[in-house]
């Protein structure tokens, strides 16, 4: 394996570690020899935060070391009493065993780990520096000192490390690491001076202003992927900072109050390049003009905007250009009211393409007296039939479906159903009408069902037996809400898909203690907990 050129090796060790035992190959080849070693450990640093986050949360003994690494290489930077020859990345024409020749009094890493890491992900780096703090003997407890640790790392893999990504915030959930005003923009500038082109910023929850998006347009240009909590900034200076942009693949809009020069102007601007783009929870009330920056995204396949506020009266016209222009895979406007002529006009054009349709509708019930004024009003027949008539390779569908569609689903599961993976349809306002004829219809035309949701459907126990029956091989099943569900439908379930479901969710239902337990022992896939949720 020595006669192989350092770029082979390399390749070979990158797909290594797609694999799920990639940490035990990856040491094993730091034994073989130098050289190898250098491409192991290159991997190893390249991102020790995905490691953090899935494996080193009960063991903090990891996050000791990785904090106790990297600081011998901070102290290998500050001592006066050694001579450190620059570090250089392995390429055809340098040998990987030059990296760090070092000699010193003070124990001295064999390589210059910092420089090795090219994900820098601001909240697990400081979560582990406070699990080093808590687990390393005499240590200096203080907020104060806590921090003046975490920014020494920081500035260090700014300074020394080829980041191509950071994440400055969790965007799942809003992270604890104490934010000071310019580390955004000392991260950028830093980057800039060096040559170092960043890639992928996921700022989540920052609180981004105007300043930090001029800072940002001034030295990150090359981005390829943008999330953004538009909460403190403009929407001017967010339309300014798309369009310095040269080439954006994936762009996160979040929470927005305002977005309409970015919607109708600035995302015109990447059109040869956007692939993804997701708008959730922003105020779309001053959109009046058609999408034509986001129809001239001829490479956009997959698009998102939910839970988008007051954007019901100009929907159509915005959206209409989208729906015409663009070759979608994916859509979800989840909790955002859209025609249904748009979701027609997608389902027409997108043809083979559409994989995935998410239309969860928002509340909208204005009152129990205009409940089917309201009905008529959301009513995507028109739109569900057309995606039985288009979509022929439709893999996944989620709406909480109102009682008037039915009938149109029906359609569409008689053209699409056995091309569908995954059908999620739960929905309160089906409590009220028999749908026996509806469940039986996914039994008969969807063979390859694999998660189904029919939370709240009224049906009988000869329709339920239709579904287990034909769909033998649901992995994932939730009927939460649906009183009838009583022992022998447990029976049943046990019996039919005993060998392949995985999940059950159920909540509100008949069966007896014994019998849930019965079934539990049998799988060991329930889920009893309450069920919650904004249409429930």
């Amino acid at each position: 394996m020595d006669i192989l050129n350092i770029d082979v090796r390399r390749h070979m060790l990158s797909l290594f570690v797609e694999r799920d035992d990639a940490l035990c190959l990856l040491r094993q080849f730091l034994m073989l020899n130098r050289q190898w070693s250098a491409l192991a450990v290159e991997h190893l640093y390249k991102d020790p935060w995905t490691r953090w986050q899935h494996q080193f949360v009960n063991q903090p003994v990891r996050a000791k070391q990785l904090i106790d690494t990297f600081n011998k290489c901070l102290q290998s930077y500050e001592t006066n009493n050694s001579t450190t020859i620059a570090i250089d990345r392995p390429t055809r024409r340098s040998r990987p065993d030059t990296y760090l020749v070092t000699t010193s009094k003070f124990e001295i890493p064999l390589w210059d780990y910092v420089s090795m890491v090219k994900n820098l992900h601001v909240p697990a780096l400081y979560k582990c520096v406070e699990v080093w703090n808590r687990h390393t003997p005499n240590m200096d407890n203080s907020q104060e000192f806590l921090y003046r640790k975490f920014n020494e790392l920081f500035q260090a893999f700014v300074q020394k490390a080829q980041i191509k990504a950071c994440t400055f915030e969790e965007s799942a959930e809003k992270s604890s690491y104490p934010q000071r005003p310019g580390q955004l923009a000392f991260m950028a500038t830093s980057l800039h001076a060096r040559g170092v082109d960043l890639r992928y910023l996921n700022l989540g929850y920052f609180e981004c202003t105007d300043e930090d998006l001029r800072v940002l347009a001034a030295n990150c240009n090359q981005l390829e992927t943008f999330k953004i909590r538009a909460t403190r900034c403009s929407d001017e200076a967010l339309a300014n900072f798309i369009s310095s942009q040269k080439r954006l693949i994936k762009l996160k809009i979040r929470l927005a109050g305002d977005i309409k020069s970015t919607l109708e102007e600035a995302i015109g601007s990447q059109a040869a390049s956007l692939v993804k783009l997701r708008i959730i929870a922003c105020r779309m009330s001053s959109c009046s003009k058609p999408f034509i920056g986001i129809a001239a995204c001829k490479q956009l396949r997959s698009l998102y905007i939910r839970n988008a506020s007051d954007f019901t009266t100009n929907s159509s016209i915005s959206m209409m250009p989208v729906a015409r222009n663009c070759e979608f895979h994916n859509v979800d406007f989840s909790g955002t009211n859209i025609p249904a002529a748009v979701i027609a006009t997608i389902a027409e054009m997108s043809k083979l393409t559409l994989r995935k349709v998410h239309i969860k509708r928002a509340n909208y019930y204005v009152g129990e007296d205009d409940e089917l004024l309201t009905q008529q009003l959301l009513d995507m027949s028109a739109g569900i039939r057309a995606l039985g008539d288009h979509a022929k390779n439709l893999a996944e569908f989620e709406r909480n479906i109102l009682p008037i569609e039915a009938d149109a689903l029906i359609y569409m599961l008689r053209l699409i159903g056995h091309q569908l993976h995954r059908l999620e349809i739960g929905s309160n306002a089906m409590a009220s009408r028999e749908s026996s004829d509806l469940v039986t219809a996914i039994g008969c035309y969807c063979p390859n069902i694999t998660s189904l949701d029919i939370s709240c459907f009224l049906f009988s126990e000869g329709a339920f037996s239709e579904i287990l029956r034909g769909c033998n091989k649901l992995q994932t099943l939730y009927l939460h809400n649906i009183p009838i569900v009583n022992d022998t439908f447990l029976h049943m379930i046990g019996e039919e898909l005993g060998g392949t479901l995985k999940d059950l969710y159920l909540s509100n239902h008949r069966a007896s203690v014994e019998a849930v337990a019965e079934l539990d022992q049998i799988m060991d896939v329930i889920d009893e907990e309450g069920y919650e949720d904004e249409d429930y």
